[in-house]
């Protein structure tokens, strides 16, 4: 229970205001602005979580960068029965376009 110093009157922890004379009690402003941070602080945890989402979609597209760079030198080189023909340019171009893209 807090008192009101305008108008003495008795209020619940739980006001933040006067029920009687609508006058805010500090110990609520204090509570509010705490609970104000807080919210911002949650606010910048989702932000944050929400980057690796970018990250998955520059996996994605560097894999199908790799992918596209096997079939073609496949079809290249004419599926040659030598397998790091083909391995090599896509393990290259995987890499190569994950660090352009990390770069971003």
């Amino acid at each position: 229970m807090w008192i009101c110093k305008k108008c003495n009157e008795e209020n619940e922890d739980s006001f933040d205001t006067c029920y009687k004379c609508q006058t805010f009690s500090e110990e609520g402003t204090l509570k509010s602005k705490e609970n104000q941070q807080e919210l911002e602080k949650e606010e910048k945890k989702e932000v944050i979580k929400e980057e690796p989402k970018e990250n998955k979609g520059n996996l994605f597209i560097s894999l199908l960068v790799a992918f596209l760079t096997f079939i073609i030198v496949g079809i290249a080189t004419n599926f040659s029965d030598e397998p790091f023909v083909k391995i090599i340019p896509a393990v290259a171009s995987y890499l190569v376009f994950r660090l352009i893209r990390n770069k971003k």
